[in-house]
């Protein structure tokens, strides 16, 4: 799972400590369509902890791959969880070579280096066994085939994507995005009345031409203020649209819309 999705994956792969002050990390390379995932996971359940800046592979041919800062850092049963997405060429390369290392950076009250090392997996014919699969048009999640490899999942076909290189954005930037939702924004009357106040958080999809689609309430508030969110995102000029390995693709979105009364 990887937010609300479920996607492909390799096994979960648990790379062991680098040094002996270290924690091990569980890896594993999400699929979707053509593109790739680097998901990882820590060992121990450390209070605010998460990850922070690049994620470095290192290779056993000698090259390194350099993840930048993951679109999403969050918990999992209370343990750091971060997605990196992944480049068509850095993708190829870890289909044909095996991953030895990887180094990464924590932060919670200071922040940290660690390592982990590979405990033996042939990462790489995990990884080409995944992308060249043939994805059956039926949903696999409850398939007889019991192979520990792979973990079988829906076929994704032309749904959105969620975490990508480059986010789609409105235009301008995020400074011109608030200045259009809080200059358009109308406080619902009922909602000054009951004292309504709080976050709404409106999901949508930015198509690969920028167009706003399917926009629907994820967290309301009540009081008229959902539909208040809806009628701002709906309002909302074309988007620039999402980029993955240089063209356009569809992405969900989730914007959150304060109302503070």
């Amino acid at each position: 799972m990887i937010g609300e999705r479920r996607y492909p994956c390799t096994k979960p792969i648990t790379f062991k400590p680098g040094t002996d002050y270290s924690y091990g990390l569980d890896v594993c390379i999400a699929k979707e369509s053509e593109f790739g995932f680097f998901a990882v996971r820590r060992n121990i359940s450390i209070l605010g902890e998460k990850f922070s800046g690049q994620l470095l592979i290192y290779l056993d041919n000698g090259s390194v791959i350099t993840c930048s800062e993951s679109e999403v850092s969050e918990k999992v049963k209370d343990n750091a969880k971060a997605i990196y997405s992944l480049t068509a060429d850095q993708l190829n390369n870890l289909k044909s070579t095996n991953i030895h290392t990887v180094k990464y950076t924590m932060i919670s009250n200071v922040e940290e280096h660690f390592s982990a090392t590979n405990p033996g997996v042939r990462t790489d014919s995990l990884i080409s066994k995944l992308f060249n699969q043939i994805e059956d048009s039926s949903d696999t999640s409850n398939s007889a085939d019991t192979s520990n490899d792979i973990i079988a999942s829906k076929p994704l076909g032309a749904e959105p994507f969620m975490y990508i290189e480059q986010m789609p954005s409105f235009p301008e930037g995020k400074e011109a995005m608030n200045k259009f939702i809080y200059s358009t924004l109308k406080y619902p009357a009922i909602a000054k009345e009951k004292g309504i106040s709080g976050q709404v958080i409106v999901q949508f999809v930015v198509s690969k031409e920028g167009e706003l689609q399917k926009a629907l309430v994820v967290r309301g508030l009540g009081g008229g203020c959902d539909e208040e969110a809806l009628r701002i995102v709906n309002s909302m000029p074309r988007w620039n649209p999402g980029m993955h390995n240089g063209r356009s693709v569809p992405v969900t979105y989730k914007l959150p819309i304060n109302f503070i009364n």
